[in-house]
């Protein structure tokens, strides 16, 4: 699957989602590949421990958790 830009936007990047699995009853990407056309250059982010439905409490996602 390709991202899309709008048409208005410069392109400044792309993303090519693959590797998808199953995980869990969940159909999830494991790669991404990114690219900048202008610069030439690509990034390959791979995911290999994917896991859902950890026991996580709410609480983790208050906003007051969630700070850089």
């Amino acid at each position: 699957m390709r991202s899309k830009i709008s048409k208005r936007c410069k392109h400044f990047k792309a993303a090519i989602y693959g590797g998808f699995k199953e995980i869990k009853g969940v159909w999830t990407f494991t790669k991404i590949m990114a690219e900048t056309p202008r610069k030439g250059s690509k990034t390959l982010m791979q995911y290999d421990n994917v896991d859902y439905n950890i026991g996580l409490s709410d609480s983790f996602f208050e906003q007051s958790n969630l700070k850089r």
